[in-house]
This record gives structure tokens, C-alpha cells and sequence, in this order.
């Protein structure tokens, strides 16, 4: 039987915070229901063979036994519980950033729409929230974005594709970053939200009947040309939005390239505070 080709340009992925409808700009999605079944080693019918005679391998001492069997397969198994995931990433458009930063901070919870090709069908990720968010951006290049959200599970739907129109993507010169009250010579920035989602499971079904998030991690780094240690313990940065995202941070261990070009400092930070994490203005 021949089989359609479909390509995956025909699709669209819209993030429905807040109400939204409009498809967001990505250059891969992919929607997963992550399940697999759990074998388990039992002690009759156990493969044992000797490889180099290809025979059975020895009996028990003691035993009158045969020895081992020729079963290769194993046959105690049970399907694990499923986990409905959405990944997603590409350049970040400037009018669809702060969306993507206030639904990664704030845990709430939007459906998911990926609409795969003009079938006017789609796939809806029921109740989803963000498990992680990364931005990254590096001097005279396009800021990128990789997101995975994780909901209660996917229902078929009457989708259609819709055409995206043009935006502008959010380019270096639009990022402001501001560590420790410095400014300048940064070469690049990356910064990454995670929300550890606990599936809570129920009896009868092995799908999740809840999603609780866990404490949020906030880890990121920054490069800069011939800095010195990093003083001071707050972030503020805006990725070409409206919004300004300020968060308290403490420093990693740094690390220094050496090579004909310029040397560049490599500093990792963790977002810690213990009040709200985030002052967003």
C-alpha cells in the first residue's frame, strides 16, 4: 500500500496561554506520549547458553537437570504509566516572548494544539503547563528558544492550519542584560526555566490524573570578554518584549577559554531567593 508523504512545513503549534490562537513560529515540534513496557527477569525459562559451543549451558551443581533452555524471550512485563509531552523550538518571535517567559514562571495551565498537515485535523494536549523553557541568544545572532510542555493527555480535534504572517524575531541588539549592575561585554546569554512536573496517578488508568510542579529551577550562563569575578546578585534582562524580568542570583564556577581569539569567561548562574524568585515589570 503506497503511503502519503506529508510534509512537516503544512503545520502549525499554537500555545494556548492566556487565550492565545495564534501558531507560533518553530523550526521542529514533535508531540510524544512517552510509555514503554517493564520487563522483568523470572528464574524458569531463563536463557543460558554457552557461545562458544552454541549449547545449552550447564546444569545445577547436584542437579539432574538439563540445563538451560532456549527460551530467549522475556515474558513478565507491565506498561508503565504515560507521560503526554510537546516539544518544541526555534527562533524567538518578539511578539510572542513574554507569553512564553510569564507561562514558564507562572505554572499555569493552557491546552496545546499541533496540527501536523491540512487534514483539518489536529492533536490537543489537554491541560498543559511548561516543564522547561531555555532562551539563548549570542552577539549578531537570532535568540532561540526550546520549550516542552507536558499536559493530562492528547484528544483529537477539528484543527485547521492557519498561514503565519511575518514577525520579527527578537536579534541581540533587542536583548538587554544586565548581571550585577554590569552591562557590557557580554558575547553571549542563555537561561533556562524548569518546573519538575510530578504525575500524580490513580488507580484503573495509566494515564496522569494530575499534574503538581515542584520547586522551579532557574539555571542559566553567561559569556563575556575578559571580565573579571562577577559582583552583585541580581539578573534583569528583556528579550526584545515589553517586559522586564528581574531575579536574585548566585554564581557558579567560571570557566576561561584560551585560543589565537579572544578570551572569553564562561559563568554559570542559579536563580535563589526566599521570596517570590521573579519582579517582573
Amino acid at each position: 500500500m503506497a503511503h502519503k508523504v506529508h510534509m512537516g512545513y503544512m503545520g502549525n503549534l499554537v500555545l494556548g496561554y492566556r487565550g492565545n490562537t495564534t501558531p507560533l513560529l518553530c523550526s521542529d515540534m514533535d508531540e510524544a506520549v512517552d510509555s514503554s513496557p517493564k520487563f522483568y527477569d523470572h528464574i524458569q525459562g531463563l536463557r543460558d547458553k554457552d557461545v562458544t559451543k552454541m549449547t545449552k549451558g550447564p546444569a545445577p551443581a547436584g542437579s539432574t537437570a538439563v540445563g538451560g533452555t532456549k527460551l530467549i524471550q522475556k515474558k513478565f512485563y507491565r506498561y508503565s504509566p504515560r507521560r503526554y509531552t510537546v516539544r518544541a523550538n526555534g527562533p524567538v518571535p518578539e511578539q510572542d516572548v513574554d507569553a512564553l517567559l510569564q507561562w514558564a514562571i507562572s505554572g499555569d495551565v493552557a491546552p496545546v494544539d499541533c496540527i501536523f498537515w491540512k487534514s483539518g485535523k489536529g492533536r490537543r494536549l489537554k491541560d498543559a503547563v511548561v516543564s522547561s523553557l531555555a532562551l539563548a541568544v549570542k552577539a549578531g545572532e537570532v535568540a532561540t528558544y526550546t520549550v516542552e510542555v507536558v499536559g493530562l493527555g492528547f484528544n483529537d480535534t477539528a484543527l485547521s492550519v492557519q498561514p503565519v504572517d511575518c514577525k520579527k524575531l527578537v536579534t541581540w541588539d533587542a536583548c538587554h542584560i544586565v548581571i550585577g549592575g554590569n552591562d557590557s561585554g557580554l558575547q553571549d546569554f542563555s537561561i533556562t526555566i524548569s518546573n519538575p512536573i510530578v504525575p500524580i496517578y490513580v488507580a484503573n488508568s495509566l494515564d496522569p490524573k494530575t499534574l503538581r510542579i515542584a520547586v522551579q529551577e532557574v539555571t542559566g550562563s553567561f559569556s563575556a570578554y575578559g571580565w573579571d569575578e562577577p559582583t552583585g546578585d541580581t539578573l534583569q534582562f528583556t528579550f526584545g518584549g515589553n517586559k522586564r524580568y528581574e531575579l536574585h542570583i548566585v554564581y557558579g564556577g567560571r570557566s576561561e577559554k584560551g585560543n589565537a581569539g579572544p578570551i572569553i569567561n564562561t559563568t554559570p548562574f542559579f536563580g535563589t531567593k526566599d521570596t517570590p524568585l521573579w519582579t517582573i515589570t
